[in-house]
C-alpha cells in the first residue's frame, strides 16, 4: 500500500494555534471598527427619518414627532398614521435630547441635542435650526488631555 500524504496532527495544531492567535491580536480593532461603523449607520438613518418628516410635512402637512426613549434606547419618529424607531448605538450615549415637533409647515423650534461617543469621546452637537428644519451635526473630538478639538 502506497501511503497518502497529509498533514499531521502536530502541523495542524500549529496553523490552528497561527490563526487563532491572529484572530486574537485583530479582534479588538475588528469590534472598534465595526461599532464605528454602526455610529455612521445611526446618524444616516436618522437624516434619512428627518428628510421624510420633511417631505410629509411639505407634501402631507402631516407633523412628526421626534422622542428619544432612554429605557429603550430608541429614537421614535412619528407622526399620524405611522412611525419609525432608530435604535441607538450602545456606543453612543445621549447626553441631551429634547423632544422635538416637526409642525405641519415644516417649522421646528431651533434647538441643540447632544450625543457623546464612549468609542473616542466624540461630541456630537445637533443643531437644529430656523425655518424648515435644517439641522447640522458638529462632531467635536477630544484632544489630549481632554482639551477639544474640531
Amino acid at each position: 500500500m502506497r501511503r497518502q500524504q497529509a498533514f499531521t496532527l502536530l502541523e495542524m495544531l500549529i496553523v490552528l494555534g497561527i490563526v487563532a492567535l491572529t484572530l486574537l491580536i485583530s479582534w479588538p480593532s475588528m469590534h472598534r471598527a465595526v461599532q464605528k461603523n454602526a455610529e455612521r449607520q445611526f446618524w444616516q438613518i436618522f437624516r434619512q427619518a428627518w428628510q421624510a418628516a420633511q417631505v410629509r410635512s411639505k407634501t402631507s402637512q402631516e407633523s412628526t414627532r421626534v422622542v428619544y426613549l432612554r429605557h429603550r434606547n430608541l429614537i421614535v419618529f412619528s407622526w399620524p398614521n405611522d412611525s419609525e424607531q432608530i435604535r441607538v448605538p450602545e456606543t453612543l450615549f445621549v447626553k441631551r435630547f429634547n423632544d422635538i415637533e416637526m409642525k405641519k409647515t415644516g417649522y421646528v423650534s431651533p434647538q441643540t441635542e447632544e450625543f457623546i461617543s464612549t468609542l473616542d469621546g466624540t461630541d456630537y452637537q445637533m443643531r437644529i435650526q430656523l425655518a424648515w428644519g435644517s439641522y447640522h451635526v458638529q462632531a467635536i473630538q477630544k484632544g489630549p488631555a481632554g482639551h477639544h478639538t474640531r
